[in-house]
């Protein structure tokens, strides 16, 4: 994080806390409402300044530090900076005024307001991370097949490049999320990766050809148990 983005913050908040001050402190006649919705144009610019501080300085999945808190937060301060100025204008000019213990509940609400929507905000985007976490850690068990098959494909002699071809695009276009129903299957075309490697360093094209057919079927076979799974988790979610 650079410092040139917190002083700008800083500077931000000592801009704000000035106008308000500039705008309230000179009022003749002030009650404690007034003084009291003065602290609370205070307060909300500092839950601002922090926010932003924060945002500044963390990393875009952190829940702090990305636009999903500021777009939860801006609202529910803009709400409470217009309460807090109409309230206090209106107290000034006679028009109408607001016990002061009201003043204060009025602020809790609004607080109360602000902190459910923050953790429901969190609340969902910490299902989100945890499901593409999820998605992340049931694909890396197959990126890994995949990365294997295309260095064996792109070590192969020139004679066997062909039959890896088929083989290896046969992987690459396979769901990358696995289940555990097929991790033994899965285990298996590793397996077979690992003696097709073998087989290509002795040269016996048959032999290649031969494993080559036996690891499309494992990978077929592995297709087929995900798609079942998935049309039956289907079904039930119907």
């Amino acid at each position: 994080m650079n410092n040139s983005a917190q002083n700008r913050v800083v500077i931000g908040f000592v801009v704000w806390a000035a106008v308000v001050s500039a705008l309230f402190i000179p009022l003749e006649g002030k009650t404690a409402l007034l003084w009291s919705a003065w602290g609370a144009l205070l307060l909300a610019g500092l839950l601002a300044a922090c926010a932003v501080w924060k945002f500044t300085e963390g990393r875009r999945n952190e829940y702090l530090t990305n636009w999903m808190f500021l777009a939860f937060l801006a609202p529910s301060l803009l709400v409470s900076v217009v309460v807090s100025l109409t309230i206090g204008a209106l107290a000034y000019y006679g028009v109408w005024t607001m016990d002061l213990l009201w003043f204060g509940a009025v602020q809790v609400v609004l607080l109360g307001w602000l902190a459910v929507r923050l953790l429901l905000a969190g609340a969902a985007q910490e299902v989100i991370l945890n499901d593409e976490a999820k998605v992340a850690q049931d694909t890396n068990g197959w990126k890994k097949l995949r990365l294997q098959a295309e260095n064996i494909l792109a070590e192969a002699p020139v004679a066997s490049q062909n039959s890896l071809r088929k083989l290896v695009e046969l992987i690459r276009y396979s769901d990358p999320v696995t289940i555990l129903e097929v991790a033994q299957v899965e285990e298996g075309i590793a397996e077979k990766l690992s003696v097709l490697k073998y087989l290509l360093s002795e040269g016996d094209q048959a032999k290649i050809e031969a494993q080559c057919a036996q690891i499309e079927t494992a990978v077929k076979e592995r297709n087929a148990h995900l798609q079942a799974h998935k049309g039956s988790t289907s079904v039930l979610r119907g």
